[in-house]
């Protein structure tokens, strides 16, 4: 299998389209957030997730994220889901900010964790790409596990020619940094990664010191 890098610039529905009929194959896609490119799977078809465990080696106790792109997507994977997710969605979403909430008991996706991290990405090429999928998009950086992210076509198809379906490129990322990454399955929540959002600011949202 020959890696094809699609132009979001070019023609974005047709680039979405060629990237939905990988996803909906079960194959690995590459595609755009504001932060860093993700590499993606359909969230609920379990062999395509353990794609991208051996494609990357990374361990299977470290979950993908769900890409998603409204607050339906999240309420059909996520439960019980907080009030103190509200107020961070109304303040901070789209946008680089992961929030890790419980996830249904009932959904089976790969690895069988109990929580997962949600991701709203403020990226308008992610977002039509995961609204005509009609559900999420698991995925992760694109980045052999403990290296840098990857976010240049040419770097990715580099390291992951052959190995993945499609990069949907939308050219460089709006931020430098990745997304913060606060855990609302924690009591209090607890803020596991600082990113773009200061700890400062999800402080005032939320009131209360994390």
């Amino acid at each position: 299998m020959q890696t094809i890098v699609l132009n979001s610039k070019n023609n974005l529905e047709e680039a979405i389209n060629q990237s939905i009929e990988f996803l909906n194959r079960g194959e690995i896609i590459v595609f755009p957030t504001e932060t860093v490119y993700g590499m993606g799977a359909d969230f609920f078809n379990l062999d395509a997730c353990k794609k991208i465990f051996e494609i990357k080696f990374r361990e299977e106790k470290k979950p993908l994220s769900a890409h998603v792109s409204n607050l339906s997507m999240i309420e059909m994977i996520c439960h019980p889901i907080p009030k103190e997710f509200y107020l961070l969605a109304k303040h901070f979403l789209p946008g680089p900010l992961s929030i890790i909430l419980q996830k249904k008991k009932e959904i089976q996706n790969f690895p069988l964790t109990e929580t997962i991290a949600i991701r709203f990405p403020k990226n308008d090429c992610a977002l039509r790409l995961i609204e005509k999928f009609g559900k999420p998009i698991a995925a992760t950086s694109v980045n052999k596990s403990g290296k840098k992210p990857l976010n240049l076509s040419e770097e990715i198809l580099s390291e992951f020619n052959g190995k993945i379906a499609a990069i949907l490129d939308d050219g460089p990322p709006a931020y430098s940094a990745e997304s913060t990454v606060i855990s609302l399955c924690s009591k209090p929540a607890k803020i596991l990664r600082q990113g773009v959002f200061p700890k400062e600011a999800i402080e005032d949202v939320l009131k209360m010191n994390l």
